[in-house]
């Protein structure tokens, strides 16, 4: 058996190199909440998490709040065989979801520590890289041309569009635009952040479709709330929707199926709570017949490459959301070629 002597928690700030702009928020730096797990003979594992309140509600406040608290708590002291013992128990805490994805991913590299291996073999993951596509933020026209000319130097193949409430025709504009600059073989993928109304949404894709722009899936473009929504325009449109907003939990994936509202889910630890209620909702999501692709929130590198090390083991050959550090000053994660290094994950 091991016992946890100490957890604590620290506090960094990381710049962007551009703006990350979408319909939800704007951000050029934001602060960086580290997790940090100490044992007895001495290993030390960590997890991070940031604060998204435009998002999912977790202010920097409540996370620093549930980590110091509710969570050193249940972890502090604890013996364990495995630390995944631990996971279970900190799933049912009254914490905000960052801040137990932060503590759940620490216990998962505490894992893999004790057992001399990395995180991306403790979840059969057997990638050295991975494709990701990278954002292209909200933006006026004139800016488009120079957002793809850097994206495309650097080798991006898959382009995540934010778009927000504007007119239809500039949206098509912008559209045939970027399909003009990144070619046929380029793949297209659009997220308003629920920008956009029931209504607003179906003469988007009506559009879409009748000027033969190809575009992957269309990703949570209503309010979260309106599950419903989702379900009316996959009825009546013929290009596939992603759920990202409107899932954060079981509860909310289990919705979703129900009503048939959804082809794809985009799944992000800090909104679930950590790689042990993602797993599940893979699980529960594929019996379904529903995609499910990894994304981030704009964070860590410990973020960015645990959410990496699942995506290499739940779909190791499709193009997740995966470019978060790709906007980093201080990034020490590799892209290359549209593409995604694991090395780091030691």
């Amino acid at each position: 058996m091991n016992s946890i002597k100490n957890v604590s928690t620290q506090m960094t700030v990381r710049h962007l190199k551009e703006p990350f702009r979408t319909s939800l928020r704007t951000v050029t730096h934001f602060d960086l909440i580290e997790f940090v797990i100490e044992t007895a003979d001495g290993l030390v594992a960590k997890g991070e998490a940031v604060e998204t309140p435009a998002i999912t509600g977790d202010t920097k406040e409540r996370i620093l709040r549930d980590l110091n608290g509710a969570i050193k708590d249940l972890l502090e002291g604890s013996s364990f065989a495995s630390t995944l013992e631990l996971t279970t128990a900190l799933s049912q805490l009254p914490a905000v979801a960052s801040a137990k994805a932060a503590a759940d991913i620490a216990l998962y590299n505490l894992q893999a520590a004790m057992e001399d291996r990395s995180l991306r073999s403790l979840l059969g993951c057997n990638e050295v890289s991975l494709s990701t596509d990278v954002t292209v933020p909200v933006a006026d026209l004139a800016e488009i041309p120079q957002l793809i000319e850097k994206r495309i130097a650097e080798g991006f193949r898959s382009f995540k569009v934010k778009l927000a409430m504007e007119s239809i025709d500039l949206s098509i504009e912008k559209l045939k635009l970027i399909r003009a600059l990144v070619g046929d073989s380029s793949v297209i993928r659009i997220d308003p952040n629920q920008a956009w109304s029931l209504t607003h949404t179906l003469a988007f894709l009506e559009r879409v479709e009748s000027a033969g722009i190809v575009i992957e899936y269309l990703e949570q473009p209503t309010p979260a709330g309106q599950k419903a929504a989702l379900a009316q325009i996959r009825r009546k449109s013929g290009i596939r929707i992603m759920a990202d907003e409107s899932c954060f939990t079981l509860l909310d994936l289990e919705e979703l199926i129900d009503l048939e509202a959804v082809d794809l889910l985009n799944v992000k630890l800090l909104k679930s709570g950590g790689i042990t209620p993602a797993l599940e909702m893979v699980r529960v999501a594929r019996q379904a017949g529903v995609e499910v692709l990894v994304g981030s929130m704009m964070e860590g590198d410990g973020g960015v490459y645990a959410a990496a090390a699942l995506a290499g083991a739940i779909a190791p050959h499709h193009v997740h959301d995966l470019d978060a550090s790709w906007w980093a000053t201080d990034s020490r994660i590799d892209y290359s070629e549209g593409e995604i290094a694991l090395s780091w994950i030691n």
